[in-house]
């Protein structure tokens, strides 16, 4: 076997001599964690031992470590050579020796824009960004940076006020005058805690007298403006002790009058909706003291009430002597001591929608993607692909046939959904780097990624992990020798702890109701204890989202918990197309967000408001519950313990697609492009799920020719036909010299 070799660099080749260590030169193809051939490598470093190649080498290696000079072997067959191998010199490797002989030394492998790819994955790069990190310009996309409208969600929200028993009476600045008086107490308490709906304005009980109520009272409890209420309950347990007072103890006082109103208004011009009686609990005070005293316990509940401004208060009778001289009154006081009491308000709020700027999920992977690789290489995906997926650009990228499993989702951050702006006015962006993004998309919908030629192109493809173990047969091995088939460990997962690693603060209200949060499950298998954990770091929290949609009410430059977080949101599309007589005269497209729960038999707060019922930890797991079924004995997955509502069950609301509306001569059709989901509860098992592949590795040495290398090269997920059975790569090493192939492959499940 005649072999030629050069060196390949600017508009140059320059044929040198064999490189030393040629004759071991293994060139590798090995699948990575996530399922996809990342690039052809080789461990062996080659030294080049011409002088020119030395120089050649040396100079570019000293001018710029990214230095493109490629290494290329070429075969004599029938006096004609043709090309078998052409890969890049690994710059980084790069090693100046002097001994016997002078040389220079490296490796040889797929570099450039894989290696571009691989070693700026975990870059965190400005999704908005039309330029690369390195400054090319890049394809705009229509849904990047899109602004759409977030709908509420309905939150539970509880504001309370309470007082502990208080050892001392508090005086009351009233200015007491002869006669039967009344006047208007409002029990306000000591403490306060207040949900986001509203506050309780002051925080100590005082007095005004009757006649001026309506103009000097203060509001009991207020809702903060922009918030629309429903559904109000109070709950109030009052116990305080009225007492009227006189610093001369030889002067016999006369009573507070037995009785009280109690009143509770929702504003000064609103309704009443408490008007009640109150009767003192104690008896007079004995003749000869200084004072005198009631007591008054009362409590009740509303429920359902409507008000922006609440007022309440009490409207209490007290006789003085009408015969006392002006410095006699000045004596009389009064005073009150809390017990133990309590004032609560809860409420069901929404916020009505607002808007957001986001990022379709296709488009953001190709928009990291084409930065890292200053658009030498995009994202290629039917599973999370839709027909518009790449809108905007001019380049010709293939579309999607349809709308894949995972297209209708979109991202955003926590400055975006709170429409946040820097100082200089400016509106916030999103930054995401393509390791983090594809890896809690893993978590979510059990994918791969990898690279994959097609249409004459290379491509960074993401896919259901199937996608990668293609049905394409590549060639077959006969009668193999010395072939060894060992279980796989790596692959024999018995625990799934799965979800979200981040959602709604213990802090906050309602996080209780949550259930994208944690799930874990077994296969109960006891040969083999292994935990595959699949926590996502988006955010699909529907509470995590609403708490910080309700920021934009806020407009202030505090820092807020999720700023810097990334959510995630199942959208769906809408098109309406208007016709009369045959004409269309409207036909327009838009992505919603896709909301709404039913069939959850009163186990999720508010299913009319809840969102992101596709990717709920229990339909995530259910996603990867072929993974479980790959070895023997597994029988499914058993539910084992979850955080937050793990009790919460249903499926998406059912909105009929699609909808034709006639009016005179005018048809309106809508229709709907909404993700596919089934009913689940989040708190029961999974069953098993047929298997795809072994949890085994059969390895073997097997001599192929150029040719099958180069076919395994160009397609490493098509199968192998093995004695008759089908099996994947998992790692190959070719010899050139030999051919001399060392094969690990995945076998099928059958």
């Amino acid at each position: 076997m005649e072999l030629r070799f050069a060196l390949i660099y600017d508009t140059f080749r320059l044929e040198i001599d064999e490189p030393v260590g040629f004759d071991a030169f293994e060139p590798e193809i090995e699948r990575n964690e996530m399922h996809g051939v990342s690039v052809e490598y080789s461990d062996i470093d080659l030294e080049f031992t011409d002088c020119d190649a030395i120089d050649i080498i040396k100079r570019k290696y000293e001018s710029n470590l990214d230095s493109v000079i490629e290494f290329v072997v070429e075969m004599n067959c029938n006096d004609d050579f043709d090309e078998i191998y052409r890969g890049r010199l690994d710059l980084s490797t790069y090693q100046h020796l002097k001994k016997e002989y002078s040389a220079v030394k490296c490796k040889v492998g797929q570099t450039g824009v894989f290696t571009t790819f691989n070693n700026r994955i975990s870059t965190d790069v400005c999704v908005d960004d039309t330029v690369s990190v390195d400054g090319v310009e890049l394809p705009d996309y229509d849904l990047i940076n899109k602004e759409i409208s977030i709908p509420g969600h309905n939150l539970i929200v509880k504001s309370r006020s309470w007082d502990d028993n208080v050892g001392e009476f508090i005086p009351l600045a009233y200015s007491l005058e002869a006669g039967p008086r009344n006047i208007v107490y409002a029990p306000v308490m000591m403490n306060s805690e207040t949900g986001d709906n509203g506050v309780f304005p002051f925080q100590s009980p005082y007095v005004v007298k009757s006649s001026e109520a309506k103009d000097l009272l203060l509001p009991y409890f207020e809702f903060d403006k922009g918030i629309h209420i429903e559904k109000t309950q109070i709950d109030y347990s009052f116990d305080f002790i009225i007492r009227l007072e006189n610093s001369e103890e030889n002067i016999t006082l006369e009573e507070i009058y037995p009785n009280a109103t109690f009143i509770i208004e929702t504003g000064k011009e609103g309704g009443v909706l408490e008007n009640r009686e109150i009767t003192a609990q104690f008896a007079s005070q004995p003749l000869g003291v200084k004072y005198y005293e009631k007591r008054f316990s009362f409590g009740g509940t509303l429920q359902d009430v409507n008000f922006d401004q609440l007022y309440v208060y009490l409207i209490i009778t007290v006789f003085v002597p009408s015969n006392l001289t002006p410095i006699a009154l000045q004596r009389y006081s009064l005073h009150t001591k809390p017990r133990s009491s309590y004032f609560n308000v809860t409420s069901n709020s929404i916020l009505p929608p607002t808007t957001s700027k986001i990022n379709m999920l296709h488009e953001t992977m190709a928009r990291i993607t084409e930065s890292i690789t200053n658009n030498e290489m995009t994202v290629w995906s039917d599973y999370y692909g839709r027909p518009d997926s790449f809108a905007g650009a001019t380049k010709p990228y293939p579309p999607a046939k349809s709308f894949g499993p995972g297209s209708l989702r979109c991202l955003t951050n926590g400055y975006k959904l709170r429409q946040y702006k820097y100082a200089n006015g400016e509106s916030a962006k999103m930054y995401l780097s393509m390791k983090k993004l594809v890896n809690s998309l893993s978590a979510i919908d059990n994918i791969g990624c990898g690279f994959s030629f097609g249409q004459g192109r290379w491509w960074v493809r993401v896919e259901n992990w199937k996608w990668f173990y293609k049905n394409i047969e590549l060639f077959e091995i006969n009668n193999p020798s010395n072939v060894e088939r060992s279980h796989d460990l790596d692959e024999t997962f018995t625990r799934l702890k799965i979800g979200y690693k981040k959602y709604a603060d213990i802090s906050e209200a309602n996080v209780v109701d949550t259930f994208h949060s944690e799930r874990n499950y077994t296969t109960l298998a006891k040969a083999v204890d292994k935990e595959l954990q699949a926590m996502s770091e988006l955010v699909a929290d529907p509470f995590a989202i609403e708490y910080t949609r309700r920021k934009s009410i806020d407009k202030d430059t505090k820092d807020w918990r999720y700023d810097e977080d990334i959510f995630i949101i199942c959208v769906m599309r809408v098109n309406v197309k208007k016709e009369s007589g045959g004409v269309v005269s409207s036909d327009v497209t838009a992505y919603e967000v896709d909301n709404g729960m039913e069939e959850t038999g009163n186990t999720v707060t508010s299913p009319e408001t809840v969102i992101n019922v596709y990717i709920s930890p229990a339909r995530n797991a259910m996603r990867w519950a072929d993974r479980f079924s790959q070895y023997p004995g597994a029988n499914g997955l058993s539910y084992t313990s979850g955080t937050r509502n793990t009790n919460a069950k249903g499926t998406r609301k059912s909105i009929a697609s699609p909808q034709v509306v006639q009016s005179g001569g005018l048809t309106t059709t809508t229709t709907y492009e909404r993700a596919w989901t089934i009913f689940v509860e989040e708190n029961k098992g999974i069953n098993k799920s047929d298997p795809y592949l072994k949890s085994q590795i059969i390895s073997f040495d097997y001599p192929i020719t150029m040719s099958q290398w180069n076919i395994i090269r160009m397609n490493p997920y098509g199968y192998i036909r093995v004695d008759g059975e089908r099996c994947w790569l998992k790692k190959v090493q070719y010899n050139f010299k030999t051919g001399l192939t060392k094969f690990e492959l995945i076998p099928e499940w059958s």
